[in-house]
């Protein structure tokens, strides 16, 4: 009788002991997602602060342009229903910002067919 009561509890044991491993695993994984994000960002202040000081202005502006329409975008790809309700300011003038930009940018289009690239299939695969 005892055997057939140790065997629920070794398989509930076991069980919380694999959940944990996961959440531990989950929590490393997500500590290096985060350090590698920061690492670029600082990577990409150190080039800005660099660019600035050299009187790069239009370096810098063009860059920080860059990363506004990008973020904008990449945060109404994942996050759509968020982003249908953000009214912070901050929010609503990156928004502005990107239409502003977008209108300077070369679509991929434009570019292959001044380049004489008319027969390519280009497929992004958001994942």
């Amino acid at each position: 009788m005892n055997a057939k009561l140790s065997l629920p509890v070794v398989i509930v044991l076991l069980l919380f002991v694999m959940s944990l491993a996961y959440v531990a695993g989950m929590k490393k994984a997500r500590k290096q997602t985060l350090a590698e994000q920061y690492e670029g960002q600082m990577g990409l202040a150190v080039r800005l602060y660099d660019w600035n000081e050299a009187g790069l202005q239009e370096k810098v502006q063009s860059t920080l342009g860059l990363m506004i329409f990008a973020n904008s975008q990449e945060y109404q790809r994942i996050a759509p229903d968020w982003a249908k309700t953000n009214q912070t300011r901050v929010y609503l003038r990156a928004l502005e910002l990107s239409k502003k930009l977008s209108t300077n940018f070369v679509t991929l289009d434009a570019a292959m067919n001044s380049a004489g690239l008319t027969n390519v299939t280009v497929t992004i695969d958001h994942k």
